[in-house]
């Protein structure tokens, strides 16, 4: 591809041409097909990786947490190119779970795409990207104490993947719509460790 997707149809049809006579895909592998200055697929991407049957086996959801706030310091830092370290883009994983995430996107495609619009650019662009950033990190922040509870850091990996998905679609709209699930993914956290800090 190594072009902007524009909604959740092209990053599906990316993943199947990632994962075609692959035994295994690695990071690097995804940053060639969609780009290295697109942000957006691999901020949807890695979340959807967390939140397939990958997402179950400890300390996964923390390495991919810290991975995509990677990422999303240098959109704070308005790079113009996603850079990763070596070892990261060299680290792969079975083509069955990008194929999983692909057929899953492409199941969904059709409805969520036709609901997706470019609209409020300006939340979804120019110094909003920052912003996002910074709301990224936030979030990945909080998914090393919700380890302890199997698939808890789907919360906050849903929240990363819907701004992720804005980026991609430009809506605004969305963007709005995704703060208010990190807001509620702020909650949880909070009322989780109260309530383990009052045991």
């Amino acid at each position: 591809m190594a072009e902007d997707p524009h909604s959740i149809e092209d990053v599906a049809e990316g993943l199947e041409d990632v994962v075609e006579g692959a035994d295994e895909v690695s990071i690097g592998d995804v940053l060639d097909e969609f780009g290295y200055r697109s942000f957006g697929p691999l901020l949807f991407f890695l979340p959807l990786l967390e939140l397939s049957p990958l997402g179950g086996i400890p300390a996964v959801p923390t390495v991919i947490a810290a991975i995509i706030a990677l990422i999303a310091l240098q959109m704070v830092f308005a790079r113009e190119h996603i850079w990763l370290p070596e070892f990261i883009e060299k680290r792969s994983i079975k083509a069955s779970h990008v194929q999983w995430a692909g057929e899953k996107l492409k199941n969904v495609a059709g409805h969520i795409d036709g609901v997706l619009h470019e609209r409020l650019r300006s939340l979804s662009k120019g110094v909003m990207l920052r912003v996002i950033g910074c709301v990224i990190i936030a979030l990945c922040a909080m998914v090393p104490p919700l380890e302890v509870v199997p698939f808890a850091s789907s919360l906050p990996m849903l929240g990363i993947a819907a701004l992720g998905l804005a980026i991609i679609a430009h809506d605004g709209l969305l963007v709005l719509l995704a703060g208010c699930l990190s807001s509620g993914s702020v909650y949880l956290v909070a009322t989780s460790l109260g309530s383990g800090g009052s045991g």
